[in-house]
């Protein structure tokens, strides 16, 4: 019920609106940055280490 109140405040409403597009903003940022640091990316270091493991292990992928 309180988000409610909220949302039909305008200012309130885009208030939220700004907050919730930085931390979606932020996140896709940050798995961008996750996704270049993986030694996996390529397609050939990751068929190399699952064919090292018979294709019964997936490539790690990256640590929070």
């Amino acid at each position: 019920a309180g988000r409610k109140n909220e949302l039909r405040d305008k200012e309130k409403a885009h208030a939220l609106y700004l907050h919730i597009k930085a931390e979606v903003e932020e996140a896709i940022t940050y798995l961008q940055q996750k996704r270049k640091e993986d030694p996996y990316r390529q397609i050939l270091p990751r068929i190399l280490y699952e064919a090292t493991w018979g294709f019964r292990r997936q490539a790690p992928t990256f640590e929070p």
